[in-house]
């Protein structure tokens, strides 16, 4: 590393600084010296246990070497890019200097077919030989090449990440547990995977997997009970005094609106599944589905409650859980975690700081405790990868260690 990539290094920290003195990605380094050719130091303000963002994100373009990337493969990677690129295909090759077994696979060209159904489409001509993840590859579709001739397919165990339900907790009726609560029992999680997501995705009572780090907590759960849902409503004044099936209270009926991202594939159906079920016990749902920004928009100023999915590397539940902190400025339905919790806000920005394990187990028991107690968060089905592949080519493929990421080094050719 010579001095200008040095200099270009610090330039970019900086940057990272400004952004986060905005509120912007949660870094807060103070300082940056380059020593020797290869290696950084930095120095904090206050003690961050998280840096990967900076590690992981931000150093990754910290030399703004843009020109340089749109050809060269930087990384210590079993492959490397081809640089023939043209935005329709991209070609990757062998890493002879790779320091780890070289895989099956010595080329590999990625496609991109923006279309899903021509995806499957491609898969089944011959035109391309691996579909993985469900951003790529729908549960329908997943169903249909399960059954199609020299199609293979894997559904890996491991859970990717939770779909959940979150609720305006500052405004009626959600401030309200009684009916958060009833909202969790009136929730049919098996029914939602079998209708919704073929069986795909499974039924879930846990906001973060119990087999993640620090997340083996004592919580509670809400199995479907549409009678206690009714029960629930009743106790905090929620009735049907006029027979046409949504219930009042001081006047105002119970009327919702479910907000969630339409991109997400299935999520019209869950969100229709959803607000049928809560039909039966007396809410008047409406579902709103909106892109990405206008969901963000909308739950950032005035919602009731919104379909939505925990995040980050499925190994690791940091992100989803710091999220939860307001002043990350990130995610509106995690906040309320923090905006319900009596000094949440506090106990969750501990997270960023603590060396102390047993404080963090602490810090995860009780927030997780509280969400689920509380029915701030309330999950309804685990997501699990997949993929379809050319059996013809293919022998197996599995996921890495990161399910988000498709590791070609994984492909075991015939």
């Amino acid at each position: 590393m010579d001095q200008i990539q040095r200099e270009k290094i610090a330039a970019k920290l900086k940057k990272i600084k400004a952004l986060a003195e905005r509120g912007v990605g949660g870094e807060k380094e103070t300082a940056m010296r380059m020593y020797e050719d290869l290696k950084a130091r930095y120095e904090l303000e206050d003690e961050e246990i998280m840096l990967d963002a900076v590690t992981l994100h931000w150093f990754g373009y910290a030399t703004e070497l843009e020109e340089e990337l749109l050809t060269q493969t930087m990384g210590t990677g079993p492959y490397m890019y081809a640089g023939d690129g043209d935005g329709t295909s991209y070609t990757f090759v062998r890493n002879p200097n790779y320091w780890g077994e070289q895989p099956d696979v010595d080329e590999f060209t990625v496609k991109v077919i923006a279309d899903p159904d021509a995806a499957i489409l491609a898969l089944r001509n011959g035109e391309v030989d691996l579909l993985a993840g469900t951003s790529r590859l729908s549960f329908a579709g997943y169903t249909e090449l399960s059954s199609a001739d020299g199609i293979g397919t894997v559904l890996d165990d491991s859970i990717s990440n939770s779909r959940f339900i979150g609720f305006n907790t500052q405004e009626a009726p959600f401030n309200d547990a009684a009916v958060r609560q009833a909202v969790a029992y009136a929730i049919d999680k098996e029914t939602i995977s079998d209708s919704v997501f073929s069986g795909l995705e499974t039924a879930s009572e846990q906001l973060l997997d119990t087999s993640l780090p620090y997340c083996d907590v004592e919580a509670t759960t809400y199995s479907y009970n549409a009678d206690k849902a009714k029960e629930l409503l009743e106790s905090a004044g929620w009735v049907d005094s006029d027979g046409d099936g949504i219930r009042e209270k001081d006047g105002a009926k119970l009327s919702v609106t479910l907000d969630y991202i339409t991109n997400q594939g299935t999520m019209d159906d869950a969100a229709l599944v959803i607000a049928q079920e809560l039909g039966e016990v007396g809410f008047e749902v409406t579902p709103r589905g909106s892109d990405n920004m206008t969901w963000f928009t909308q739950v950032s100023t005035d919602f009731d409650f919104s379909l939505h999915t925990t995040y980050g590397g499925y190994y690791d539940p940091f992100l989803t859980m710091t999220n939860m902190n307001p002043e990350m400025m990130s995610d509106p339905i995690l906040w309320q975690v923090a905006l319900t919790m009596e000094n949440g806000t506090d106990t969750i920005k501990e997270l960023d700081s603590t060396a102390d394990l047993d404080r963090v187990q602490e810090i995860y028991s009780e927030v997780l405790t509280f969400a689920a107690d509380q029915a701030v968060l309330v999950p309804f089905t685990s997501a699990h990868q997949y993929a379809a592949f050319n059996s013809d080519k293919i022998d197996s493929f599995s996921f890495g260690s990161d399910q988000l990421f498709i590791e070609i080094a994984n492909v075991k050719a015939k």
